[in-house]
């Protein structure tokens, strides 16, 4: 108790990595200052110490007053340039802990509350990269975790990527970061739909209709509403009625064979 396995800081810098292991130990706020650390590493050291306090074995006595409901990435103002970076190396924190132990994944999502802050954030619609940031953690929270995805669904999650692909419906990618982000909110919705629970909320959800009319539209999103139709469909009958009481056959038939959408301007130029 009290200890920090090395191997979790093991990827991070030294300087850092050491830096952190001495701040779990200590309330965030008091070390911080007693550093000299400017504004933004303070935020990134609260945000870290307050969401890892859930999820790692700590000593209780340090964190008096302390949050771990992801209430210090919440105070941040992106808006902020300081406090955007503050929350991007937080983010990156968490990366680098999920790569070197897999094993916290659920832990952070559950008990720190990494996954409700991350769907918080992805459901806000302007581009952002740190919202591109969010999708990449939300990705590898999902994959092939059943815990991570039933608590998905619990915390309003395919409601959630509902909206936020919901804008892209029509919308093209204005640049090549953006065209990752769907991309990735995709790969977030159909790693989720391989929980039947979330099959059902997806159908409660009119996700089936809206894939539909998303694959009409013939936009870049096209191709992962395709996917995420496919993984709502698969050994789920109540929704194989649904998409054929919609006629969603009919949407379907005329893509078989048929050339993909073509990518946004800005992919064929990069691409040229």
């Amino acid at each position: 108790r009290g200890s920090v396995d090395g191997k979790l800081l093991a990827p991070l810098p030294p300087a850092l990595a050491s830096l952190l292991e001495r701040t779990l130990r200590a309330p965030p706020s008091l070390f911080a200052e007693s550093q000299g650390c400017d504004a933004a590493a303070q935020a990134c050291l609260a945000v870290t110490t307050s969401l890892l306090r859930g999820a790692l074995d700590l000593r209780k006595e340090a964190w008096a007053g302390a949050s771990s409901d992801g209430g210090e990435l919440e105070r941040l103002d992106e808006a902020v340039d300081e406090e955007s970076r503050a929350v991007h190396q937080s983010l990156g924190i968490f990366e680098a802990l999920l790569e070197a132990s897999p094993e916290l994944s659920a832990p952070l999502a559950r008990d720190a509350g990494l996954m409700a802050w991350l769907l918080g954030r992805i459901k806000l619609r302007p581009f952002h990269a740190n919202k591109l940031y969010a999708t990449e953690l939300l990705a590898v929270l999902l994959q092939q975790n059943a815990p991570n995805q039933a608590l998905f669904g619990e915390e309003g999650g395919v409601l959630a990527l509902l909206t936020a692909t919901s804008y892209y419906k029509r919308r093209e990618p204005q640049a090549l970061e953006e065209a990752e982000l769907v991309e990735n909110m995709y790969d977030c919705l159909c790693s989720a739909l391989h929980a039947p629970a979330n099959q059902t909320l997806f159908l409660k959800a009119e996700g089936i209709e809206l894939m539909i009319l998303t694959l009409k539209e013939r936009r870049f999103a096209a191709q992962g509403a395709l996917r995420a139709l496919s993984a709502s469909l698969a050994r789920n009958g109540a929704n194989c009625e649904r998409f054929v009481d919609i006629r969603g056959f009919k949407t379907l038939f005329p893509l078989v064979g048929a050339a993909p959408p073509p990518p946004p301007a800005i992919m064929a130029d990069a691409a040229a």
